[in-house]
């Protein structure tokens, strides 16, 4: 993956990326991306753990909440997951809805790995009394009201990382040194980072 990034930023005009299209690469290349790769990646073979898959007790409990109080709040049986991991919660989710609610739920999941999609198929094999589908962006679930849920799902968007000091705003750019990765920083010209900063208008 780091010979990739280091072809990416030699090609690059400027001779450096900014840290979010670094974290595009690493998290998402689509051949060596850590989310891509096939590998385990959550639970004691992996990288680390989520609450999920530490317990059911967390999916059934937000499951059966749901099944209690989506007719109170007029919502559909219509849940959307986003970055379902190995598919432990949703399975959980399932079943606490399914004991208090003998409503047909319709559950999206949107996923950008491969390899996690098929680990959610084999966790939710069998399943039939609710509808499963898979998306790669909201968009394609057709959702229109509901139940959307994500865990731990924000550190892995690619991000840009900014400094103030000394009253200049500066932005981290990945560049090259003698070969090895370097943060660089650079004063930012994004000007959605410089309309950020400035805040809205009044």
């Amino acid at each position: 993956m780091k010979e990739i990034i280091r072809q990416i930023i030699d090609a690059s005009p400027e001779k450096m990326i900014s840290y979010a299209e670094y974290m595009e690469q690493a998290l998402y290349h689509p051949e060596e991306g850590y989310y891509i790769k096939e590998r385990q990646k959550i639970g004691k073979e992996g990288d680390f753990y989520t609450s999920s898959n530490v317990s059911d007790v967390y999916g059934k409990l937000i499951g059966k909440w749901f099944a209690k109080h989506s007719r109170k709040l007029g919502l559909p049986p219509s849940v959307c997951e986003v970055g379902a991991g190995n598919g432990r919660f949703a399975r959980a989710f399932i079943q606490g809805w399914n004991e208090l609610n003998d409503e047909r739920l319709t559950y999206s999941i949107i996923e950008a790995s491969p390899y996690h999609r098929k680990l959610q198929e084999a966790e939710l094999k069998g399943l039939e009394e609710v509808k499963i589908l898979y998306a790669s962006t909201f968009a394609d679930t057709g959702m229109k009201q509901g139940l959307i849920f994500s865990n731990e799902l924000f550190d892995a968007f690619p991000v840009h990382v900014v400094e103030k000091s000394e009253g200049i705003v500066r932005e981290v750019f990945v560049g090259l040194d003698y070969g090895c990765l370097k943060e660089i920083m650079v004063p930012v010209k994004d000007e959605r980072i410089i309309s950020f900063f400035k805040g809205p208008r009044t």
